[in-house]
């Protein structure tokens, strides 16, 4: 794989089809349609450069089965022959104003010779949560001090899909709190740390 054209995420507006990204996978998860989780949408990931850059990326359902085995979490790739397009999402993983999508010519190569620091977190404090001046469009990342197993519940949506509901109370450094609600996986998740 051409090392010449190796691009750096927060340059994608100007990346070609022979542009290279040298990047490790923050996360990986399968994007289903709200409220239908046995629809698949497509396969997601976030990569982070060498700089700290980070790029929401994607590959659609008919190449899912193409690339999932070739990618794994926590692992090192070289990346060509992809597109970028303007990152539209409402919600946007990352502040990054392009997205990576994956065809079925994208070449993936396993390598070892990333150098750059993972930050994978951006933490946000809670108090700058509770403060009100996070964009609603923002995920952000929060850490803080779970002091009671919450509460857990099996309910059925409006539309009549059951799901599961775990409410709790994330305390920060300074005992500020915050409520929080957590769905489906990532409630029984959360749940088995906690229990």
């Amino acid at each position: 794989m051409d090392t010449k054209n190796l691009k750096m995420l927060n340059d994608l507006g100007d990346a070609n089809d022979k542009s290279v990204m040298l990047v490790k996978v923050l996360r990986k998860w399968i994007n289903h349609v709200l409220d239908k989780p046995l629809i698949v949408i497509s396969l997601d990931f976030i990569l982070q450069d060498e700089e700290g850059n980070k790029v929401h990326a994607s590959i659609p359902k008919p190449l899912i089965n193409s690339f999932d085995n070739k990618i794994k979490e926590s692992s090192c790739y070289k990346i060509s022959k992809t597109s970028f397009v303007a990152y539209a999402d409402r919600y946007k993983y990352v502040k990054n104003s392009h997205r990576v999508n994956f065809s079925k010519t994208t070449d993936v190569k396993l390598c070892d010779d990333f150098v750059g620091e993972i930050n994978a977190f951006n933490i946000t404090p809670i108090d700058t949560l509770l403060s009100g001046t996070i964009a609603a469009d923002t995920c952000i990342d929060v850490i803080g001090i779970i002091q009671d197993n919450g509460k857990f519940r099996d309910i059925i949506k409006k539309n009549g899909i059951p799901t599961k509901l775990l409410e709790i109370d994330l305390y920060g450094s300074n005992g500020n709190k915050i409520s929080v609600t957590l769905w489906n996986s990532y409630a029984t998740q959360i749940l088995s740390y906690i229990e």
